[in-house]
């Protein structure tokens, strides 16, 4: 997983809105710096960099919302740009893992895995024309503008906005205090969505679990500095393997889903001339078959992956190690 720029000149015991501003403009200033390198086609780590980039930023603007003033900062441009960028990434990594699954299968499953690489490479090529449309100067430069511009304005301090949470003569509430409730709902966010451990087959649920996982970890990572003796490296280790196993599970859940797709629809396009079919499309179809049963067997793994390790943080008492006391500065 990409790792985070570190953000210079954050406050602990200072406004959280001003931290908000300073972690939002570094975060965008992060996305947009890596421009090039998604670009350059020839090192898909580039495209993973920066969607990664987008998901921190993205991240931290749900994290903060609480503390912004409402209705300033549009999620259109910066989900835009995301989507684009996971439409490339998306089909990077399908085709360097059947790449990988190629040299190991007998010639005829491989030569019906390549015919499923150059489709997935066909809409590869479509995708990045996309990608290359967003990712202009001029349309970058113009997204860094506008919100550098909207993070200025939503961290004003707005009195009347901010009655609810705190009479006008009140201390503002500080980035750490701030980054303790946080990182607490965001762990609470994915504790109710714990339960869908318990539904194995809920493909949309754990999906969700691995959204919330994910989540918590760029808060832990976020504001693990604001904390003395919180062995807060750690923990976010711990977040990344749940997160890790939760995503390989999605993972498999995607291409069980695309793989039963193709299989019915090429049976569809034929028709009742099932036989031509299969003759015409025997090493594609064993392909998809055998990939079928790999994915469905990878499946189980991940997930009793995934199951053991809350099982775990469960009887370990996991969420006190994330229950931050007040009192404790650095």
């Amino acid at each position: 997983m990409a790792k985070a720029k570190r953000i210079e000149g954050l406050e602990c015991e200072g406004d959280v809105r001003a931290g908000a501003r300073l972690v939002l403009s570094t975060r965008l200033d992060e996305m947009c710096s890596v421009r090039e390198s998604a670009l350059d086609f020839t090192d898909i780590k580039g495209v993973h960099d920066m969607r990664v980039a987008s998901r921190r930023l993205r991240s931290a603007l749900r994290d903060f919302a609480p503390y912004m003033r409402r209705g300033i900062i549009p999620s259109k441009g910066l989900k835009a740009l995301a989507d684009a960028l996971g439409r490339v990434r998306d089909e990077d990594v399908a085709i360097k893992a059947l790449g990988k699954l190629k040299a190991t299968v007998t010639s005829g499953i491989a030569d019906g895995i390549e015919r499923i690489i150059d489709e997935r490479r066909c809409r590869r090529e479509r995708a990045r024309e996309a990608l290359k449309a967003r990712l202009t100067e001029n349309a970058l430069a113009e997204l860094h503008e506008k919100y550098i511009a909207r993070f200025e304005q939503a961290t004003i301090a707005n009195m009347e906005q901010d009655a609810p949470r705190a009479s006008r003569t009140a201390r503002p509430l500080s980035f750490r205090r701030a980054g303790r409730e946080i990182i607490l709902a965001r762990f609470d966010e994915l504790k109710a969505l714990s339960y869908s451990l318990n539904h194995p087959f809920d493909a949309e649920r754990l999906h969700r679990m691995r959204i919330a996982a994910k989540r918590l970890r760029y808060a832990v990572e976020l504001f693990h500095a604001c904390w003395v003796g919180e062995p807060f490296t750690q923990v976010a280790k711990e977040i990344a393997e749940l997160q890790k196993s939760l995503g390989e599970l999605h993972d498999c859940d995607v291409w069980i889903a695309d793989l039963g797709a193709r299989l019915d629809e090429r049976r569809a396009e034929n028709g009742s001339a099932i036989q031509v079919w299969a003759r015409e499309r025997k090493r594609e179809r064993r392909a998809a078959i055998w990939l079928l049963r790999h994915f469905v067997k990878g499946r189980t793994r991940h997930f009793q992956d995934a199951l053991a390790r809350w099982n775990r943080w469960e009887t370990s008492g996991f969420y006190r190690r994330l229950v931050i006391p007040d009192c404790r500065t650095k």
